[in-house]
């Protein structure tokens, strides 16, 4: 059949207005082409008709496809793929309590180039038809959660009114100022540092400062974090700031809460070698680990104290906590403005005796006692039963130890200062270490391999050798190993750094991979524990 105009611009017609038209002609045609015949007749031949034409229709609406249809149908899709990921990106965000409206509008654009980036990224043709819908729905979405947000901060900041009688508070340690402030950590003026608490993984898309402190900084962070840190640890790593300070400590918390005061005192004293006035901190365990404020304070302010009283910092002069939490700002004051009386030692020690020595039994059912067998049996060591475990408590020694980690802290070039070592030795050698200190006379009797100083393992199995009798001692000593280099058996003392009038503090017996360590400086090494076994 010859192709007319008319059937040219039908065929332009949607599917479903062709379907209609044709219908309709063929049914005119049937009505004036049929004979005449009973209307019973006529009826049926016209039912049977219409059933057939609706097949027909059936069968090319399933295989016709209207591309106009079509790419809004795809179009539909993309922009709903589009704006859920705006979506998901802003409610992520709106999890943290502690976002502002400066934050949520960081979030905002992130988000919405996000979403963009996934629409041109779409096979879709003819995108410009559709950008402005895009667009609408994401204004939408946006005005919607930032009218949640401006609730929400206006509920907030009446508590704050009510509960919160100043939005700073001022306390004085020693040398150092402690701020506690009613905000968010990103409210606060630019600091030197910001300590960012975060899991051993150093993952930053958790945790509420993580998640801020990657908004405001970008995806960067998260790349420097894991794979080029400027100074990295187990406990910490530390990256590049961006506009918000000059460095950013990645820290992971102690999971133990003995360890922790401690480890923040070291944390700080990291901060002073690079230089720190000003660092800015969460309330560390108060987070994710649901330590009660108080004792989060507590750890912050014996950290201190100890930082004050052995490592004297040179720069650090203010800690500026930001509380955005109204209950725990007020917490936080109300421990600082009462502090206990500092002890000289870590508070787990509890009341210490100065002068004396003290070995505490560790209970067999405390985090303490686990955590030292956990380490003690990480290498396997050939161990029949564990009789006790003492932790050892001699203020003298402790002093002379943190004296003499005060005077290398400044002149050490390896990332790791300290180390947590084992030292294989007799019940009466034992005795001796730990009411004086480690004496290369009575504690190098075994091994002079690596030089003639003391020995300590990363592994309890190797010092095991050196326990001597069916009831073994072992020690668990802080070491300052510092910087190192390859010993000899003919070393009396570490040799000089090339190019410095420094020696270095330990010897080792791989440089690569250090598993013995040798000090020669008797006041290098704390014992922490005592650990009997068969």
């Amino acid at each position: 059949m010859k192709r007319d105009q008319t059937m040219d611009s039908c065929s332009r017609l949607p599917f479903e207005e062709l379907h209609k038209q044709a219908k309709q002609t063929a049914n005119e045609d049937l009505a004036s082409n049929l004979p005449k015949a009973p209307i019973v007749l006529v009826n049926t031949t016209k039912e049977k008709f219409n059933k057939r034409i609706q097949k027909i229709c059936e069968e090319y609406r399933a295989a016709y496809k209207d591309p106009e249809e079509e790419l809004f149908e795809d179009a539909k899709g993309k922009i709903l793929e589009s704006v859920t990921m705006y979506k998901n990106m802003v409610g992520e965000a709106m999890d943290n309590s502690c976002i502002s409206e400066t934050d949520f509008e960081h979030v905002h654009q992130q988000s919405k180039a996000a979403a963009l980036e996934c629409w041109e990224k779409s096979s879709i043709r003819d995108k410009e038809k559709f950008s402005n819908t895009l667009n609408t729905a994401i204004k939408q979405e946006h005005n919607k959660a930032l009218e949640v947000l401006k609730t929400r901060l206006a509920t907030l900041n009446t508590v704050a009114e009510q509960q919160a009688t100043k939005p700073m508070h001022s306390f004085k340690f020693g040398e150092i100022i402690v701020q506690v402030a009613n905000c968010g950590i990103t409210d606060l003026p630019k600091s030197n540092i910001i300590v960012n608490s975060v899991g051993s993984d150093f993952n930053l898309a958790r945790g509420q400062v993580s998640r801020i402190l990657l908004r405001h900084v970008g995806p960067q962070l998260q790349t420097e974090c894991k794979n080029n840190p400027k100074f990295a640890t187990e406990s910490y790593r530390i990256t590049s700031g961006g506009n918000l300070c000059d460095h950013i400590v990645h820290y992971v918390l102690p999971s133990e809460e003995y360890q922790i005061e401690e480890s923040i005192m070291e944390l700080l004293e990291k901060c002073d070698t690079l230089g720190a006035i000003t660092v800015v901190m969460p309330v560390l365990g108060s987070g994710n680990r649901g330590i009660p404020v108080a004792r989060c304070a507590q750890f912050l302010w014996a950290a201190i104290c100890l930082l004050n009283s052995y490592r004297k910092p040179t720069h650090l002069n203010c800690i500026k906590i930001p509380a955005y939490d109204v209950i725990v700002f007020n917490g936080l004051v109300e421990f600082f403005n009462k502090p206990p009386k500092f002890l000289g030692f870590p508070t787990h020690w509890g009341t210490v005796s100065k002068g004396t020595t003290e070995m505490k039994r560790l209970a067999s059912d405390s985090k303490e006692y686990n955590a030292v067998v956990a380490a003690f049996q990480k290498s396997n060591p050939p161990v029949n039963k564990i009789v006790l475990i003492e932790r050892i408590q001699n203020p003298s020694l402790y002093k002379q130890y943190e004296g003499k980690r005060e005077a290398m802290v400044d002149k050490v070039q390896n990332s790791v200062i300290e180390r947590e070592l084992f030292h294989g030795t007799t019940e009466e050698a034992s005795n001796k270490i730990i009411n004086n200190y480690f004496n290369r006379s009575y504690a190098g009797k075994h091994a002079t391999s690596y030089g003639e100083g003391v020995y300590f393992a990363l592994n309890s199995s190797y010092s095991h050798k050196f326990c001597r009798r069916d009831v073994r001692h072992m020690l668990v000593v802080k070491v300052l190993t510092g910087d190192y280099c390859l010993g000899t058996k003919q070393m009396k003392e570490p040799p000089k750094i090339d190019g410095t009038n420094r020696a270095y503090h330990s010897l080792v017996n791989n440089v690569n991979n250090p598993t013995i360590f040798v000090v020669f400086n008797d006041a290098s090494a704390y014992p922490k524990y005592r650990i009997t076994y068969t």
